[in-house]
């Protein structure tokens, strides 16, 4: 399992290859997308906290903030970064 993950939280229609090309030129970095609509957070934290990745990041939007704000408790024993343009 990767040291790191980057997750991606997106609506239905969208995207982004971002946490993918960062991923692929980091190394030893995976990417996880989960929807916005249809995974939860305890449902997501759950698959994070099930990896031996060390590192989550995030990026927030204004689509998926309020999302992260409630994965972040959730996870145990990670190292976790926030990045993007909504970051509070």
């Amino acid at each position: 399992m990767p040291k790191a993950i980057l997750v991606s939280l997106y609506d239905y229609n969208t995207l982004s290859l971002a946490p993918h090309v960062v991923a692929q030129n980091w190394g030893d970095t995976d990417v996880m997308e989960f929807s916005i609509f249809t995974d939860t957070a305890e449902g997501i934290a759950e698959k994070l906290n099930a990896t031996d990745a060390e590192k989550i990041g995030f990026s927030s939007y204004i689509w998926n903030f309020t999302l992260i704000k409630s994965i972040i408790p959730l996870l145990r024993g990670k190292k976790i970064a926030v990045g993007g343009p909504h970051v509070k």
